[in-house]
């Protein structure tokens, strides 16, 4: 649902710089920024586009394949694209007046918005709750998060995110913790056994 053709918003990219700050320090104006944990983030990309040949080999100065999650990660420190930058993307005063949602907490974040300007009910409710709902906004989705630790099987990749990823992980307060390992092959042995 990024795609302001769909969902009818405007972007900050869409106006003037002297507008954004004026906008910025005009309390008038609801301020949110939706942002995706890193580790995920780069996961889902990988998945959905770095898989996808056709996708990377239409990207300029980038025409190349990459086999593993390990060379995407390296492709994407050299060829720009949305899907993979940072998510900060003001200067990072101006996160101090957003609302900050993220993707782990989304349906309260919603709840939260929408109230904020007005427009929460039960209508909104329900077609939010609703498959049409998940269908438009989730076409592409890769399930990342439950193949994390299939991918970041070791500290050294979760490390690459981290340093990419610095100015995400301090701006939007995402924590740096590695995945705990031997908890979940703890759980995956007593699955097994039981």
């Amino acid at each position: 649902m990024h795609n302001p053709y769909v969902n009818g918003l405007q972007y900050l990219i869409n106006f003037q710089d002297k507008d954004i700050i004026s906008m910025i320090y005009n309390d008038s104006w609801t301020k949110e920024v939706f942002v995706r944990e890193p580790r995920e983030r780069m996961l889902s990309s990988y998945l959905d586009k770095g898989l996808n040949d056709g996708f990377i080999m239409h990207m300029v100065n980038c025409k190349r394949t990459v086999k593993t999650f390990s060379e995407f990660l390296e492709l994407a420190k050299q060829c720009p694209n949305a899907h993979w930058e940072s998510q900060v993307r003001a200067p990072k005063y101006f996160y101090m007046k957003m609302m900050i949602g993220k993707m782990a907490d989304i349906s309260t974040f919603k709840e939260k918005l929408l109230t904020k300007i007005g427009v929460w009910n039960e209508t909104v409710k329900c077609w939010l709750d609703s498959k049409d709902s998940e269908n438009k906004s989730r076409s592409h989705a890769q399930n990342a998060g439950d193949k994390l630790l299939q991918y970041y099987n070791n500290t050294k990749l979760q490390d690459v995110i981290f340093e990419m990823f610095e100015d995400d992980y301090n701006v939007f307060n995402f924590e740096r913790k590695y995945f705990d390992f031997n908890k979940n092959v703890d759980k995956a042995v007593n699955t097994v056994i039981s």
